[in-house]
């Protein structure tokens, strides 16, 4: 058994070096914008009605309360992330290697 990798192995890194740049970008898009998506909707002047919001959590009590929401949801962010990867990341590889 030689120290050199396989062929198979070696195309198989190369495809997860391809892969990589892309899922991270789309992991921390997911992550951004369902953070976001989690303090607009504390925000929302119908849940803002509750005296409890308001007494208890200033902007920064909605922020914290949008992560922690936002860590709920980490398992399904990271399984369409995995999902859609390998759909998108081929085509844009090509669209920024033409440049």
């Amino acid at each position: 058994m030689s120290g050199a990798p396989s062929g198979s192995a070696m195309g198989w890194r190369d495809r997860l070096r391809g892969l990589g740049k892309v899922g991270l970008v789309l992991h921390f898009t997911l992550y951004g914008l369902t953070i976001a998506g989690f303090f607009l909707a504390l925000h929302h002047p119908d849940v803002r009605e509750h005296p409890w919001i308001v007494e208890h959590m200033g902007e920064g009590g909605l922020l914290v309360s949008a992560w922690v929401l936002s860590r709920l949801t980490v398992i399904p962010r990271v399984a369409l992330t995995c999902a859609v990867t390998p759909l998108i990341a081929p085509r844009i590889n090509a669209l920024f290697s033409e440049r």
